[in-house]
């Protein structure tokens, strides 16, 4: 089953320091419930989650769709769809 995964990494780690995994077929109702940490930290990178909820829709689109590197917290943040 595919899913949409989140990943928090600090930037000098390949170890993520948290994980968020959304299976597909429940990523609409799951997007309206999300931990607002979540939610705020998509927003302040201005990443639209209706969007990537389109993405994830079409069935031809795998892997990493988005990657954010926040050099001044040291942090990174990576989305792809599994």
């Amino acid at each position: 089953m595919q899913s949409i995964k989140i990943r928090e990494f600090k930037i000098d780690s390949d170890l993520p320091e948290t994980t968020v995994t959304i299976p597909l077929s429940i990523f609409k109702i799951v997007a309206k419930i999300m931990p607002r940490k979540a939610l705020d930290a998509l927003q302040q990178n201005d990443i639209d989650v209706e969007e990537i909820q389109k993405l994830a829709e079409n069935p031809e689109v795998q892997g990493t769709i988005l990657e954010v590197e926040e050099h001044t917290k040291g942090s990174k943040t990576i989305i792809s769809i599994e």
